[in-house]
């Protein structure tokens, strides 16, 4: 729902045995390279549509951010190793943009 036909883009990709392919001519590695590209800005109208608006994104966000501390409550107590900091939805949203 979030790609278009014109999103499908053939990309190398380190997990494909591009030696197997050289032995084996008969057989299509463009078929393995086939992949859905598009950059996430421009699939933010899109998103939105399907209901990931930010304040829900968001929400989901806090609600599996207090889940996850539940989950480490009274760990290191039990021996376990304490709940790792997390990142506050801001921080998740700058490292997000970072990374274009």
């Amino acid at each position: 729902m979030l790609f278009q036909e014109r999103d499908r883009q053939r990309r190398r990709h380190p997990h494909i045995n591009y030696d197997y392919y050289e032995q084996h001519p008969e057989e299509d590695v463009a078929q393995s390279e086939m992949c859905f590209c598009r950059a996430l800005g421009s699939m933010v109208s899109r998103l939105e549509l399907l209901g990931y608006t930010l304040s829900a994104v968001k929400a989901d966000y806090e609600i599996h951010s207090a889940l996850d501390s539940d989950r480490y409550a009274g760990s290191e107590a039990d021996g376990m190793p304490a709940r790792p900091d997390r990142f506050t939805f801001e921080q998740f949203i700058t490292f997000i943009r970072a990374q274009r």
